[in-house]
């Protein structure tokens, strides 16, 4: 029997069946004698058993099979659910899933599995049957078609390589609805007019679908982060609940997998850094369990993730003093730094004010690691922190990156794109108003002005008389008004990568063809503003 159409479905199922048992050993961790959660955990154990010995792989059926006779002895009361036991549960678990993330493939991974199975046995009290895989009782399956009732398919599985190709398809087909209505405004023909609006609300919906089969709910990596968060909880001998919300908002699917890591080193940072050991909140007047919320909503166009503690806080006399003795910055600077300006230390390269180096803290990665991840995804990062009261790791992303709404902005000749969620509005100037200073009142608040042909270093001569514009953007909580020649109208976009030198210039989200065959560059405002913020950081200080 040819197993190799199976493979790829089993890895999948597999991965279902184990998210599934970690959320399932979660509970019962909590609810040692919830007899549901245990025959939940057996049924898991018995299904991986049964597709593993199906499909040949012997290290994985034996480890299930060896989980699933425990878990039955524990069902029938003759082995208590202790602690120990627990953890090698999880111990366990972590090990299936490194089986099934893409094969046995011997050396290692045998030895620490053979081990395993010894741990279990002796954990239980008792040798275990024999491997499911040796025994045979899960026979390689003989069906005929013809004892197959049909079944109606509601479901597709999608390779990604297509669905990406046909987000590319309904990109390429936007960029020519465009370019067939700028010929159609020039032609002046109704019966071609009206056909081109026919096509654009075809185009419309398909782009919709096409996009909207991509995007994933957010509960599909929450869910991996309870037992992640158990486990350096324990390891660093706190006490930690994790609390999520927002798992149905939505992503696509490449920023979906683009987050995970930086959530990771969030909720790392978090119990290593953030929630204080039981004994230390027990004498602050907090309860011994410490709590982490991670939480997702809607803002306008943008999808916010928060990381949010209850912990000590960051101290900022520590970020201070660990500024200085790590060479960030001389004594002096460091002491006429604002308090405000001392956060932002612990997103540079290198930068941590742990004294040892741990499994999950110390080495000043981590949360730069989260800044350049974040902002690789054309999103933004904000830290809030209260000395022991905790800290709130604040995201904002876009929904997708394939297709945007966008701002045409025109500065002297050249024509740029900036994505409508980066502008919270936009103004109208007169540029011989602002001659002698830069700054505009906005509902009563002073918001600096910043020409992007300065940002863009352009060399052309800006015009000082006449009317211009200014988008407002807020970056880290600052507002910052950023002045062009022209606004050019708005619309939708299909977002292309640059690739080559461009690839490395700061600001340069990618590129876009609009309408009449124009290629234009679209920027990342919030990187060329921060960019200018922390040219002029060190002149604001001196």
């Amino acid at each position: 029997m040819d197993l190799e159409h199976y493979r790829e479905l089993f890895f999948q199922e597999s991965r279902e069946l184990l998210q599934r048992l970690s959320e399932t050993l979660l509970l019962l961790e909590q609810s040692p004698h919830d007899e549901s959660e245990l025959q939940e955990s057996y049924r898991i154990m018995h299904s991986l058993k049964s597709m593993a010995a199906t499909m040949g792989y012997e290290q994985t059926a034996d480890l299930a099979h060896a989980l699933e006779s425990v878990l039955d002895r524990a069902l029938h009361g003759t082995i208590p659910l202790t602690d120990e036991l627990m953890d090698l549960f999880f111990k366990a678990a972590g090990q299936l899933e490194q089986l099934t993330s893409g094969g046995e493939d011997g050396g290692q991974r045998d030895q620490e599995t053979a081990a395993l199975l010894q741990e279990i046995a002796h954990t239980a009290a008792g040798p275990l049957p024999a491997p499911a895989s040796r025994h045979g009782d899960v026979p390689a399956p003989r069906v005929s078609p013809a004892a197959v009732p049909p079944r109606r398919i509601t479901t597709l599985r999608i390779d990604v390589e297509r669905l990406d190709e046909l987000i590319n398809l309904a990109g390429e087909l936007l960029i020519i609805k465009s370019r067939l209505r700028t010929l159609s405004t020039a032609l002046d023909v109704p019966a071609l007019t009206e056909t081109i609006d026919q096509l654009e609300r075809v185009s419309e919906r398909l782009q919709g679908e096409a996009l909207q089969a991509r995007m994933l709910p957010l509960g599909s990596i929450f869910d991996r982060f309870p037992r992640v968060v158990r486990d350096l909880a324990r390891e660093a001998g706190k006490e930690v609940e994790l609390v999520t919300n927002g798992h149905g908002i939505e992503l696509d699917r490449m920023i979906l997998e683009g987050i995970g890591e930086p959530l990771i080193h969030l909720l790392r940072n978090a119990v290593s850094h953030g929630i204080e050991a039981p004994q230390v909140r027990a004498r602050l007047g907090k309860a011994r369990q410490g709590t982490i919320t991670l939480s997702a909503s809607r803002e306008a166009d943008r999808v916010v993730l928060e990381v949010c503690d209850d912990g000590q806080g960051i101290d900022l006399e520590e970020v201070r003093a660990a500024a200085v003795s790590k060479g960030f910055m001389a004594a002096e600077q460091a002491r006429a730094l604002a308090p405000q300006d001392l956060i932002p230390l612990i997103l540079l390269p290198g930068f941590s004010t742990a004294t040892a180096v741990t499994e999950v803290a110390g080495r000043g990665v981590g949360l730069n690691v989260v800044k350049t991840r974040i902002e690789a995804l054309k999103g933004s990062i904000e830290i809030m922190s209260a000395r022991h009261e905790g800290s709130r790791f604040i995201l904002r992303l876009p929904p997708t990156l394939a297709i945007v709404e966008a701002l045409l902005v025109r500065v002297g000749e050249e024509m740029f794109a900036i994505p409508m969620a980066d502008v919270a509005e936009v103004l109208a100037i007169d540029r011989a108003d602002f001659e002698t200073r830069n700054i505009l009142i906005v509902r009563g608040r002073a918001v600096p002005l910043v020409e992007l042909a300065c940002l863009l270093a352009l060399s052309y001569a800006t015009v000082r008389a006449g009317q211009a514009f200014v988008l407002i953007a807020t970056l880290a909580g600052e507002t910052t008004g950023c002045i062009v020649d022209q606004v050019a109208g708005r619309q939708e976009i299909v977002l292309k990568p640059v690739e080559g030198l461009l690839h490395q210039v700061p600001g340069l989200s990618g590129a876009t063809i609009l309408g009449d065959g124009r290629v234009v560059l679209v920027l990342d405002l919030y990187a060329l503003l921060r960019e200018e913020a922390e040219r002029l950081a060190p002149r604001r200080r001196g």
